[in-house]
């Protein structure tokens, strides 16, 4: 075995990457605050491109995350045991995500429509149309299709990407299995599936009349961002280490935390739809450095280390708290807009992270220890 191909062999834990996970998740709640604002016709800064940007930014930096450990994960499996046990994968992926998926949509559909303090204008009147229809959808973890074709379900918007993610997880680890660490078959399926994109908006450009089901197929791949999970996949391959001196060059770290501002300069261009190849590419270098060696304090805390841990509820319950606190704030308020713009935030912010505190203590958790029993056994050394 090569070194390149024993790195793989580090358990691949990385607590050093949890603060990114919840500023990535506050870059969604920001996003989320302007536009609910918006909905009200309060003072917001939804306009503002880098503001409206940022969630998704934010949800990009999420999936360019999930390649990544995801990949490790069945690396590491693969090299301890053996094999890789796809059910078991499957299992561990389910204890994680689906508990608080599905109690969220049980609040979206069936508990929050009953109380006017989560209504959220332009939404929340349009949930009875084609209510079984949307319920089947997101239950089949499909939110990001009924997100498509119909109305968006109040305060459970934002489930979409765990949808796209949760089909991720489904494929992945067969790819993985079949690919094994041969870096030019996961690079040859990043281009096929750029070029099945662009072929099909060349497709949908050239045509006198998209009908209805070309525009909903094109929502449907605008949010499904599988570019980005294998990008973050490929930076997980041991043979990336070949690149260790390039990539952990003090310039290059630097370069890609200056570039990602800038990147949002692409929103206010024709170019603005590889924009989140850019943004992947980026947080790939910062999170692949992140992995590598310790960051600073100001990136890396116990506090926001913390807070990175409990980031799958904050991104699950943020929209509902920022409903609940817009709703609840007295509009006079809103017309000083420095008071009403740090109540607002410090009210959301707070209240997220608590509701996300208690829901990993007490819902979460009992689920997450369930995983150890679909672990994997390493393989027996040979002394």
């Amino acid at each position: 075995m090569t070194d390149i191909d024993a790195v793989v062999l580090e358990k691949p834990y990385y607590p050093r990457l949890d603060a990114l996970r919840f500023y990535s998740a506050f870059a969604v709640i920001i996003t989320h605050v302007e536009l609910i604002k918006m909905f009200h016709g309060l003072p917001h800064a939804w306009n503002n491109p880098f503001l409206q940007n940022l969630g998704p930014a934010g949800v990009y930096f999420f999936f360019t995350l999930s390649g990544f450990l995801i990949t490790r994960l069945l690396l590491y499996e693969k090299q301890v045991s053996d094999h890789i046990s796809v059910w078991n994968f499957y299992v561990r992926r389910s204890l994680r995500i689906w508990p608080l998926y599905f109690f969220c949509v049980a609040l979206g559909f069936f508990i929050l429509p009953a109380f006017s303090l989560f209504d959220v204008p332009g939404q929340s009147n349009n949930l009875e149309e084609n209510f079984a229809t949307k319920l089947v959808l997101y239950l089949a973890f499909l939110p990001h299709v009924a997100g498509a074709i119909y109305d968006k379900v109040p305060n459970i918007g934002q489930l979409w990407s765990i949808g796209v993610e949760e089909f991720f997880y489904l494929f992945w680890p067969v790819i993985v299995l079949g690919f094994g660490t041969r870096m030019r078959r996961y690079v040859a399926l990043l281009l096929l599936m750029l070029a099945g994109k662009v072929a099909f908006l060349i497709a949908l450009r050239v045509s006198p009349e998209p009908s209805s089901a070309m525009m909903a197929w094109k929502e449907v791949l605008a949010a499904s961002k599988f570019e980005c999970m294998i990008i973050g996949g490929i930076f997980a391959l041991p043979y990336i280490m070949r690149w260790k001196r390039l990539l952990s060059h003090p310039g290059v770290v630097t370069a890609s935390l200056l570039l990602i501002p800038p990147t949002f300069l692409f929103y206010s261009t024709p170019f603005d739809d590889p924009a989140f190849l850019v943004f992947s590419l980026l947080f790939a270098i910062v999170m692949w450095n992140c992995s590598e060696k310790e960051p600073t304090a100001v990136i890396s805390n116990r506090l926001f280390n913390y807070f990175g841990r409990i980031s799958y509820g904050i991104y699950c319950y943020h929209f509902l708290v920022i409903a609940l606190v817009v709703n609840a704030t007295p509009r006079r308020w809103f017309d000083n807009i420095w008071l009403s713009t740090a109540f607002v935030y410090s009210s959301v912010t707070v209240l997220t992270i608590l509701i996300s505190i208690a829901s990993f203590m007490w819902f979460e958790q009992p689920f997450n220890r369930m995983k150890g029993r679909f672990g994997y056994k390493e393989k027996a050394r040979v002394e």
